[in-house]
């Protein structure tokens, strides 16, 4: 039994008959028993076909649809099966040619029309007409030129002339700017012209002594008169002016001067010397004045007498001569013709002397007081005199006699003046001596003896003092060297200070304190604490705790039952010591509490804790776990991180922190709510 087919290449055919798959041409056999027709097959694979190629041709830009498969495309390929041709398109895109471009220029103010488009254009710039892929863009590149800078003419004319401007062929006479427009292409003409101004006149300025001609050069003429003479030139050159002043003759020059009696005058007009008084005469020519000369001859004064008196040691300067005399003299200085002898009649007085009359200088007994005296004694001279204390200028009292005594003195330096019948004045310096000035001050000082209060008053006095020369007395009593006062009587008092010379000065009263025997009490008003209170002696407590030194502290922290000794001190010395019995109070450690918010027992921590103020303790779970941290005066209000524990039982850790006592405690306690 022979089967044909054909299938097209790169197809497969099953064949039934042996269920193989074949995919080359041949001819398959399967051999069957006697009593079955072998089988046969005979299978032919048709070959592809050739391609089927289309050529396409687009312009740059342009698409191509291909209508195998209805797609847009530049150079594709679509497969067929075995036994169709597959399908090629060949596709050429030409490229746009270059841009076609136009080059022009214009001149400023042309249009240029572009046939490309029909367009008018005044402006540069550069144009575009786009066309299709196939052909080429126009393009413009368009040039407006710019107008040339104006070509300016710059011309100068005298005053009257005129000039004619070629390029527009007129004639101008003014001053100014003229231009002549042209086109966008060429540039325009400007004509700057200026009409220079006729200078100003040029004026020449003469002067002649009278009856003297003057040429001018200019027009070479002689003139003798005053007057304006004028040449007048053409409009670029200044006109000439003459002007032309003659001279009258001055006045006569007069020169008085009037000489000493034996003197000589030289006058340098003539170079002649004259020593007779009249009038002399110089004549001169037309511009110089005559000169006359008026000369007098004075007579010679009288003499010029000073008569002066001086103080003895003082010395006199007479200003005519420039010397200064010192004794009594009679000088005279001889001047010239026109000048006054002088003459100076000097006299010289005795010395004026002064003394401290004997036994009359008596110092400040105390300071203050104002009791010293002395008195001056007067000789030499002229009587009356005068006399003042310490101020030159002051006033002046008169001396009877030649004695005069100053009384009602404080200690001190003083300067005399004196002064004679002649104002002669001298000085002299007395001292009188400064009064003692004791200034005595109680200085009372509290102190103890034999364990009991006692005082004192030591005196002292200003440092000007020789402590030797005084003494004291309490309360008016009898006076003693020695300047200290012991355990006086509590009340007021007053001691008094004595010097040699007699002057006495009280101290200011002063109270002496009644002071009580020093005495201390001892509580316990706070727990584990004794508060020691001084009482009486002289204050300014100090204390000491069982031998401990002495501090200004009056508390002290028990750690244990039993009698303690304090002893007080006062600022005296004196001390006061005591004994007493105090319990001490332990650690109290509740062993539960309710944080149920009735004000019993909300919150937990240890009791009894006032002197333990480093106290820290920790709180703990059962199974270990820290719940919190706290110190002195801080209790737990049985919370974990904001949120309630619930009842049972805690553990606690204390630590006293104390270096007097260093314990801890561990223990629990228990929760109910």
């Amino acid at each position: 039994m022979v089967t044909t087919e054909s299938i097209c290449s790169g197809q497969t055919f099953t064949w039934l008959a042996d269920g193989n798959t074949y995919s080359a041409s041949g001819t398959y056999k399967v051999t069957n028993d006697g009593c079955t027709a072998d089988q046969v097959l005979n299978l032919t694979v048709t070959p592809k076909p050739d391609d089927m190629v289309t050529t396409e041709s687009i312009c740059s830009g342009q698409t191509f649809t291909w209508l195998v498969d209805g797609n847009t495309y530049g150079t594709y390929k679509v497969e067929n099966n075995g036994c169709t041709a597959d399908q090629v398109l060949n596709l050429t895109v030409t490229p746009k040619p270059d841009d076609m471009v136009t080059t022009e220029s214009i001149c400023s103010g042309q249009t240029f029309t572009w046939l490309v488009d029909g367009n008018t254009y005044s402006a540069s710039g550069t144009y575009k007409v786009e066309n299709n892929g196939c052909t080429a863009d126009q393009v413009l590149n368009l040039a407006v030129g710019s107008k040339p800078d104006d070509m300016v003419t710059t011309e100068s004319i005298c005053s009257g002339q005129t000039f004619t401007w070629l390029v527009d062929g007129n004639t101008y006479n003014a001053s100014g700017t003229y231009k002549v427009t042209n086109d966008g292409c060429t540039a325009d003409q400007i004509l700057n012209l200026t009409v220079t101004p006729k200078p100003d006149d040029m004026v020449t300025t003469e002067s002649i002594c009278s009856g003297q001609t003057f040429t001018w050069l200019v027009d070479g003429n002689t003139y003798s008169a005053s007057g304006t003479y004028k040449v007048e030139n053409n409009g670029c050159t200044a006109d000439q002016v003459l002007n032309l002043t003659v001279t009258p003759k001055p006045t006569a020059i007069v020169t008085n001067e009037t000489i000493c009696f034996g003197a000589v005058f030289n006058w340098n007009v003539t170079g002649m010397t004259y020593n007779t008084s009249g009038t002399y005469i110089k004549n001169n020519n037309g511009c110089t004045a005559d000169q006359i000369l008026n000369l007098t001859i004075k007579d010679k004064p009288t003499d010029i007498v000073t008569s002066k008196t001086i103080c003895y040691g003082e010395t006199y300067y007479w200003p005519v001569n420039g010397i200064s005399y010192t004794d009594s003299a009679n000088i005279k200085v001889e001047n010239d013709g026109c000048t006054a002898d002088e003459v100076l009649n000097l006299i010289v007085s005795s010395p004026l002397t002064s003394e401290l009359i004997p036994n009359t200088l008596l110092g400040e007994t105390c300071h203050g007081e104002q009791d010293g005296t002395f008195g001056i004694q007067i000789t030499g001279g002229m009587p009356p005199y005068t006399i003042t204390l310490n101020n030159i200028n002051g006033v002046y009292q008169s001396v009877i006699d030649s004695d005069y005594i100053f009384s009602n003195l404080a200690g001190g330096k003083y300067i005399v003046y004196i002064k004679d019948a002649l104002d002669c004045i001298i000085e002299q310096e007395v001292t009188v001596e400064d009064g003692v000035s004791l200034k005595p001050v109680a200085h009372i000082n509290y102190a103890c003896e034999n364990n009991s209060p006692a005082n004192s008053v030591t005196i002292t006095i200003d440092q000007s003092n020789n402590l030797n020369e005084i003494d004291y007395a309490l309360d008016g009593g009898a006076f003693q060297p020695d300047p200290i006062f012991k355990n006086l009587s509590a009340g007021s008092h007053t001691i008094t200070a004595r010097h040699l010379n007699g002057c006495v000065e009280n101290t200011e009263s002063f109270v002496i304190d009644f002071i009580q025997p020093l005495s201390l009490s001892l509580t316990n008003a706070e727990l584990n604490e004794i508060t020691a209170t001084g009482e009486n002696g002289s204050g300014n407590y100090q204390y000491s705790f069982e031998g401990s030194p002495f501090s200004t502290n009056n508390k002290f922290i028990i750690y244990k039952s039993g009698t303690y000794n304090v002893t007080v001190r006062d600022q005296s010395g004196c001390t006061f010591t005591t004994s007493k019995y105090f319990d001490y109070i332990d650690l109290c450690i509740p062993n539960y509490f309710t944080p149920n918010g009735d004000g019993i027992s909300d919150y937990w921590g240890p009791d009894c804790e006032s002197i333990y103020k480093k106290l820290t303790y920790t709180i703990f779970d059962r199974h270990g776990r820290e719940l919190a941290n706290y110190h002195y005066g801080q209790k737990w209000d049985g919370k974990y991180k904001g949120q309630e524990l619930t009842s049972g039982d805690y553990w606690y850790v204390i630590k006293l922190n104390d270096p007097n006592d260093n314990r801890e405690f561990v223990g629990h306690f228990t929760l109910y709510r």
